[in-house]
């Protein structure tokens, strides 16, 4: 075991009991620092003392052992790095909440913390008595400032973010977007922030984010706040990410932030093999069983006869939904409940659009915008496992030969009309009810989900290509088209009439049309 002793900036190394110099050095009332680090797998374990009375300590008269139990506060430690300091704000020792900490009380008559303070703690947990057996608790928090955004806590040191907490931005639409965040004090002390005045707040690892309001303060008193807003306003396309910095007194505290960007061009598609390729997410998009719309443009390079999976929520074996190709037609499955057939093979070698919706027991599927089955199924076993493009449950069988691109994910019900008029355009990736984009477009790694954090792995070596669907910016609209023998409809795209010419009643659809003027890249517009 190697102990670690920081004072003025220097390094004392002991090997034994440092109590003494502890001591001393408390009886100037200055601030110090020490931690210890463990070769886990090599030692094992070591005996310290967590926490000092704060008073008894302070003065000098307290007992800091690392080789000898004080009374029934003994407790083993199993970790990388242990940071052990004194905290002036709360007048005690503290085990900071940067330290790569494995906890193992072994008292089981003995409440965890030793201190019986549990309201200091986390996750507390007893075990066995005199036996190194029971759980093992990671990531041991510690009193310290607490930070939230949207109301909602955000982990000191989190590397992932989501847009609950607001650490995720979502996408970029063109207009910057403000987040708001909260720094509490929820001790009985004053915190300092010891960043550089007015800048308490800083942004490291990109230029997409910046401050634009900065506490007003360096100093929360006991019980209070303060906040502090960011902006995220990228120049380029892609996936964006960062990481905040709030230096203080009790410690740094650091989280990560992200958004996105869309594409308002056709970029790629991914190709599959039918044979290996897939994609996948690490989780389900959702674990809800109504109010669902999962949607994707599919082009067949095929025909099969077997199971094929388009895309699915959950395990295709017991839980789920999702849309599949079973004897060449398009099938709802629901895991480990049914299958609903729609009676509707597809298309080869031609881009069709697909949905699915769940709304109170109603399955509709569309294909480009057009109803092909509406039936009353009862609802699904709640997803788990994952969400896939491709392939079942396991990656094993079951695989896609198809082009796809812009799949898109909803915890809303979209209705036709929603559908056909917002097919053929990119999405902003802020919509309201859009759980998860993936757009395709990016140059190597996983397919960036532009809305939050599903980000998906390309499976079996899935490439991506140039796509040839008809896609981007732009605008569209819906006309209804009735009691046109000969003549014409006009057709006013904000900036641009278009005129659709029937050269005789028998052309004429008596039905609605939706007109789709791709704007931010071709010069032609799309009807469906």
């Amino acid at each position: 075991m190697l102990h670690n002793f920081y004072h003025n900036n220097k390094v004392f190394n002991f090997t034994n009991n440092m109590k003494f110099f502890i001591t001393q050095l408390l009886k100037q009332k200055i601030s110090i620092c020490f931690f210890i680090v463990l070769l886990a797998f090599t030692e094992g374990k070591a005996q310290i003392n967590f926490i000092v009375a704060g008073g008894s300590c302070f003065n000098g008269t307290g007992n800091w052992s690392f080789d000898t139990p004080v009374g029934s506060r003994n407790s083993y430690v199993r970790s990388s790095t242990v940071f052990i300091s004194w905290s002036i704000a709360n007048n005690r020792w503290e085990i900071r909440n940067n330290s790569t900490l494995i906890f193992y009380n072994n008292f089981a008559s003995i409440p965890n913390p030793p201190d019986q303070n549990t309201g200091t703690w986390v996750s507390a947990n007893d075990c066995v008595l005199g036996a190194l057996t029971g759980a093992w608790t990671q990531n041991f928090l510690f009193p310290t400032i607490n930070i939230q955004g949207n109301s909602t806590n955000i982990i000191n040191g989190a590397t992932t973010t989501t847009s609950n907490n607001h650490t995720h931005f979502g996408g970029f639409a063109g207009t910057p977007i403000v987040r708001t965040y909260t720094i509490l004090n929820p001790t009985t002390n004053p915190i300092i922030l010891t960043g550089t005045a007015p800048n308490y707040v800083t942004i490291t690892g990109g230029t997409d984010f910046t401050t634009i309001t900065q506490p007003n303060s360096g100093l929360i008193v006991a019980g209070g706040s303060l906040t502090f807003q960011v902006q995220f306003s990228p120049t380029t396309n892609g996936f964006k990410n960062a990481t905040i910095n709030i230096p203080n007194d009790l410690s740094n505290y650091t989280f990560a932030i992200s958004g996105t960007t869309t594409e308002k061009v056709r970029g790629n598609m991914i190709t599959l093999n039918g044979s290996s390729q897939y994609i996948s997410t690490n989780s389900p998009l959702t674990t809800a069983t109504n109010n669902v719309t999962m949607e994707a443009w599919v082009n067949f390079q095929s025909a099969t006869t077997g199971a094929t999976c388009i895309f699915y929520n959950g395990d295709n074996f017991g839980n789920g939904y999702g849309l599949y190709l079973f004897g060449g037609t398009y099938q709802i499955l629901q895991g480990g409940v049914q299958l609903l057939n729609t009676g509707v093979l597809p298309t080869l070698n031609t881009w069709t659009h697909l949905a699915l919706t769940i709304n109170g027991g109603i399955w509709t599927v569309y294909q480009d915008g057009i109803v092909i089955l509406i039936t009353s199924a009862g609802a699904p076993i709640a997803p788990t496992t994952n969400f896939r493009v491709g392939a079942n449950s396991s990656g094993t069988s079951e695989f896609l030969n198809a082009q796809v691109d812009e799949v898109r994910f909803w915890n809303v019900v979209r209705t036709a009309t929603q559908l056909r008029e917002n097919m053929h355009l990119t999405l902003n990736g802020n919509e309201a009810g859009l759980t998860a984009y993936y757009q395709f477009n990016e140059t190597s790694g996983n397919a960036i989900d532009v809305v939050g954090v599903n980000n998906a792995t390309l499976q079996g070596g899935t490439p991506r290509v140039p796509s040839t669907l008809s896609v981007g910016g732009g605008v569209s609209k819906l006309v209804s088209v009735t009691n046109v023998t000969g003549g014409f409809v006009e057709i006013n795209l904000t900036t641009t009439n278009m005129e659709i010419d029937f050269a005789s009643s028998s052309a004429n659809p008596n039905n609605s049309v939706v007109v789709t003027n791709i704007t931010a890249e071709n010069p032609f517009n799309n009807t469906n």
